[in-house]
């Protein structure tokens, strides 16, 4: 689907943050594979969550919805069987990770597949050499390094090494890990992307030591598996409110946003920080619930900002950088171009087409502020570049298209409908 916008529309409001999807998919497997009945609420409806609930009801997960709207789930009690099964991941890193980690606790023999993206982008090569330390098997059953792959076997407790490059695999051993009757070590090599796999640990709570070694990181973990249901509220989602935050102080209206927890360990809150340190009009201002925006920013760059702790913001600091003043240099990405796109050859390419004076390096980029021009605009199929895209739109000098923009539903649903009632001009073609 292809929306046209309009340049500089934009009339302010208020909305609520929508859930977060990193904490939607560990609250749906980890209430899977919990002993009795979980109660969920505010999980995001998305693509990704989608997969992860069809893949947990492929080892024996039963969810309802009462009419309360809280989603019930029947765990397995730490017992995932299946027994030749293809589990499908769509685009979704966290399924294609964490699930087939946490299915492999019991002896399994099952396939993943997924989209372009899983086939082509997310590379297995570390997963692989982490579980099969731990006794699984596995076959490429195209592409070497990349799903469709099959796994067959059993986790034992043990010690296994892997490079912490893609956070995901970190987390996907550790929650595996968590379910296994007995001490698992994993040694972490080039440990990055860290706040997620805080995250991950704050889901295992006692469960896992962390020691920082001349080697890298060190986490010690101690096996259960039995575990208790979750009573848990899904807390909104900073990494989507913020192309809204940038939005608004981009083309200087006033925003509230409400249904934040700033005491969630999500890594992309990082980014609101960001923002304020860039602003000299100082225009964001952080609420105890959310965050305000009280008219148009300035931003002033001559700056270099690591983005590895917050790595899905890397599109939207790209498209601040445009409209800051002086240089910016974006580094710590590389991990970026492993995603639902290369996001740094498509933020690139696209921001190019409307006069951005940008240079993208191997881990990120170096951008020179100034004007930015109406275009037609590619998504690249990735929902973190279109909404990126689509706050550049709104504050170039022109108006945009940008195709296939529905991506987005992937993780922020709402995304355009919650631009609209913010008074912005975009129209489906």
């Amino acid at each position: 689907m292809d929306f046209s916008i309009t340049a500089n529309k934009l009339t302010g409001g208020e909305v609520g943050a929508s859930s977060s999807k990193s904490q939607s998919q560990r609250a749906l497997l980890l209430a899977a594979m919990a002993s009795g009945r979980s109660e969920l609420v505010n999980v995001l409806a998305s693509p990704d969550t989608f997969a992860m609930k069809a893949a947990c009801e492929a080892i024996g997960a039963k969810f309802v919805r009462n009419s309360g709207g809280v989603l019930c789930v029947e765990g397995v009690s730490g017992l995932p069987h299946m027994i030749d099964t293809t589990i499908n991941v769509c685009g979704s890193g966290q399924v294609l990770r964490f699930f087939s980690a946490v299915a492999l606790c019991v002896e399994n023999n099952f396939s993943v597949v997924g989209d372009s993206s899983v086939s082509s982008l997310r590379r297995m090569c570390d997963f692989v050499g982490g579980v099969s330390a731990l006794g699984v098997s596995h076959t490429y059953l195209r592409k070497p390094g990349y799903a469709p792959i099959s796994f067959s076997g059993v986790l034992s407790p043990g010690v296994t090494s892997v490079s912490g490059c893609d956070s995901q695999v970190v987390s996907a051993l550790m929650l595996a890990a968590s379910y296994l009757d007995g001490v698992t070590t994993i040694k972490v090599s080039d440990p990055g992307e860290q706040p997620w796999v805080d995250l991950t640990q704050a889901w295992l709570p006692g469960a896992v030591k962390k020691a920082q070694l001349k080697d890298g990181l060190h986490y010690t973990v101690i096996g259960e598996r039995q575990k208790a249901p979750l009573q848990y509220s899904v807390p909104g989602d900073f990494s989507s409110i913020a192309y809204l935050v940038a939005a608004a102080a981009i083309v200087g209206v006033k925003l509230t946003v409400s249904g934040l927890d700033w005491d969630d360990l999500q890594g992309d809150k990082i980014f609101i920080d960001t923002l304020i340190s860039m602003d000299e009009n100082k225009v964001i201002e952080k609420t105890p619930a959310g965050l305000c925006v009280h008219g148009k920013a300035r931003f002033v760059a001559d700056m270099t900002i690591d983005v590895n702790d917050c790595i899905d913001m890397v599109t939207i600091v790209a498209v601040i950088a445009c409209f800051a003043v002086g240089e910016t240099k974006i580094t710590g990405a590389g991990i970026a171009r492993q995603k639902e796109s290369d996001r740094l050859l498509a933020m690139g390419a696209e921001l190019k087409k409307m006069g951005a004076n940008i240079q993208v390096n191997d881990d990120g980029f170096v951008i020179v502020g100034g004007a930015l021009f109406g275009a037609d605009l590619l998504s690249w199929s990735d929902h973190r570049v279109a909404m990126a895209l689509s706050v550049a739109a709104l504050g170039a000098q022109d108006d945009s298209i940008i195709r296939g923009a529905d991506c987005v539903k992937k993780s922020y649903p709402g995304f355009y409908s919650d631009l609209i009632k913010l008074g912005a001009g975009i129209e489906v073609l």
